[in-house]
């Protein structure tokens, strides 16, 4: 790069021309002290960093060698006149409002770069205070900038590494003070890493060696992985790491400066290894202490573990088994000894059995032993391909089995007498009502023409009285009868239905008057709750209206006067068919609903035994219903009422597709 020509006044030629003018003189001019120490102020200036002298106004008083290059890079051209020129023009306004020194640093174009400088801008006063020159110098800073750039590279990557290992990085100094630790030791100390800066490694934590195997304040040798205890000052729960460590020596002097090192928090690891070990203790205790016998084979059939239990039940091998010896070498010695009672006579078949079993395992078996004992053997294969053994003593349980087999073989002769004692009882009750039906018929067929008076007036009303109580009680009694063939019938499983499609709504109208007599007497309000359109039910038509007369007549018989009696039918939400009588009665005690059950089952209470009855129509009722596949629920309480329940499947259920007018009063007994 060419100079530019030197300008009078401030602007002094280089130090290499004047040298050569003073030679050309020979020497003969001899500078005073002062002018001698101003011309080499100048000629050092003259080749120092780029400097300055510029009036408020911006022209130029002064510029050397090197700020004339610096304002020649920067504008890309050669100038002869740079005097109205300066590399930051906007130094001059800032002096000026500043009226002290100003740095500036700054980015300049100097040819195809980008060159960084830091610049200082002095003003200079008169005497009366005004301002009269600025003085300025540049120092190219750019490598400096650079080197900081790097560093601060570095930096971030030494951040980002710090931060992406598990573990986490520190340092201290020759006192073991930190110096620096990364970030991700706030998961171990709870608390930010720059609070940890100056705290002493030794009153962080404490190693948990003793003695000279932990680093303590002299150490000076590398050490890894010591255990190191911590508090977290955010919970106030110790932690444990490892931490490992390189001391530092002073290249020139070979001082020690400190260390370096990493630490690993190592809690979780430790409570983990903890718990498993625990966790195995307990189940090494369980598999001890279980009533079972446990052994474990790995997958080339060699014994692992075993209980107690299990040398216990095999006491003619008890001293063979021990860890790592094979599973045929034990069954094989067992069957000659004489441990296992089938394999007597057969060792070579029954051991080549029991591997089969044991190499495909499935549902468990029985194992007979010599000494009468039998044992349930249950053989599981583990993932990676050991097998468990467990073998469970059931002598007590083939013992009582063995009891039972025989109890039922008794009850079983038990229970074919009683069978032929209850058919000779049916044939009895047939043969009985036969005969009692001849004479009742006769009895009420008299009594109804007498009170029809067919052949003529009878003499005395009381006679009449006593005619309709000999026809009711026949009446009575011939149900009564009916009933107990019904419950035989049942019993002996030989009662049938009739099926066909029954217009239950037709049968509640039908029940309903059969029964309104009776309400009427009693003073009990009959109510019937239908939907219009009711489905049909296929069923046997005279037992369902059985049912419902049965239901009907215990309702008003233990209603008292003023209470009410209601009838519903409809579909429930699964389905199913569902016909309900509710009243408001006397109710049924919870402890009493089993008994009411029952054949012949009443309850004995002052309340009830004011009705007459024998007790089976509930029984009766809930036989009929299961047998169209139905259930019959029963809800009571004492001076409460009683609801009965009958459910019937959906697959009786049928569509209604037209009602048709209701049938003449008539039905079964009441």
């Amino acid at each position: 790069m060419g100079r530019s020509p030197a300008r009078a006044g401030l602007v002094r030629e280089p130090p290499s021309r004047l040298a050569a003018v003073a030679a050309a003189r020979g020497g003969q001019r001899r500078d005073t002290g002062d002018g001698l120490r101003a011309r080499i102020e100048q000629e050092l200036l003259a080749d120092g960093a780029p400097m300055y002298a510029a009036e408020p106004s911006g022209k130029l008083l002064f510029a050397n060698h090197a700020y004339r290059e610096l304002l020649q890079a920067a504008s890309g051209a050669e100038s002869d006149n740079p005097s109205m020129r300066l590399a930051s023009p906007h130094a001059l306004s800032q002096v000026e409002r500043a009226l002290a020194p100003v740095e500036i640093e700054e980015s300049l174009a100097v040819g195809q770069q980008a060159r960084s400088f830091r610049s200082r801008h002095i003003p200079v006063f008169a005497a009366d205070g005004a301002l009269v020159a600025v003085r300025g110098v540049y120092h190219d800073v750019s490598r400096e900038r650079a080197l900081g750039r790097r560093a601060a590279h570095l930096r971030d990557r030494h951040d980002d590494l710090t931060r992406l290992v598990s573990d986490w990085i520190w340092e201290v100094d020759r006192d073991f003070n930190l110096t620096f630790i990364s970030a991700r030791a706030i998961e171990t100390f709870g608390t930010h890493p720059r609070l940890l800066l100056g705290c002493n490694l030794f009153d962080l934590g404490v190693f948990s060696e003793t003695g000279r195997k932990a680093p303590d304040r002299d150490w000076r040798s590398p050490f890894g992985d010591k255990p190191f205890r911590v508090v977290n000052r955010a919970d106030g729960r110790p932690r444990l790491c490892r931490l490992s460590g390189m001391p530092i020596f002073d290249s020139q002097t070979g001082a020690f400066t400190g260390y370096h090192g990493t630490g690993n928090d190592i809690t979780a690891q430790t409570e983990a290894e903890e718990r498993a070990a625990r966790a195995q203790a307990r189940l090494a205790e369980a598999i001890e202490s279980s009533s079972e016998a446990f052994a474990l084979f790995d997958d080339e059939n060699r014994l692992v573990i075993f209980n107690r239990k299990f040398r216990e039940y095999h006491p003619m091998i008890a001293e063979l088994i021990a860890p790592g010896v094979g599973f045929e070498e034990l069954i094989r010695a067992g069957a000659e000894r004489g441990q296992f009672a089938d394999a007597v006579g057969r060792v070579d078949e029954w051991v080549a059995h029991e591997l089969e079993r044991q190499r495909n395992p499935e549902a468990a078996y029985e194992q007979r032993l010599s000494d009468g004992r039998w044992l349930k053997v249950s053989d599981r294969r583990t993932g990676d391909g050991s097998y468990v053994r467990l073998r469970t003593d059931i002598t007590e349980l083939k013992q009582r089995e063995e009891a039972l087999r025989r109890a039922e073989e008794t009850s079983r002769a038990a229970r074919e007498a009683a069978e032929r004692a209850n058919h000779a009882k049916s044939e009895f009750l047939a043969n009985i009502s036969h005969e009692l039906r001849t004479p009742l018929n006769a009895i009420i067929g008299f009594s109804e023409s007498m009170l029809s008076e067919t052949f003529g007036a009878i003499g005395s009303p009381r006679y009449k009285e006593y005619i309709k109580d000999i026809h009711d009680s026949g009446v009575h009694l011939s149900n009564l009868i009916s009933d107990i063939l019904d419950v035989s019938k049942v019993e002996a499983g030989k009662l049938e239905l009739d099926e066909s499609v029954v217009d239950v709504a037709d049968g509640i109208t039908r029940c309903i008057r059969l029964v309104t007599e009776r309400a009427d007497r009693a003073k009990v309000e009959l109510k019937v709750n239908l939907p219009k359109r009711l489905p049909k039910l296929y069923a046997d038509e005279h037992k369902i209206l059985q049912i419902l007369l049965n239901l009907l007549s215990n309702a008003v018989k233990f209603t008292p006067p003023g209470g009410r009696v209601t009838t519903s039918a409809g579909i429930d939400g699964e389905g199913r068919y569902r016909l309900v009588v509710a009243d408001t009665g006397i109710g049924i005690a919870e402890a009493d609903l089993d008994t009411v059950m029952t054949p012949f089952g009443q309850v004995a209470s002052s309340q009830t035994r004011q009705h007459e009855g024998t007790g089976l129509g509930l029984p009766l009722t809930k036989a009929l219903v299961e047998l169209h596949g139905g259930a019959l629920e029963l809800q009571s309480e004492i001076d409460a009422g009683t609801t009965v329940t009958v459910c019937l499947p959906k697959e009786r259920v049928r569509p209604n597709r037209a009602r048709r007018a209701a049938p003449a009063v008539g039905g079964p007994r009441p």
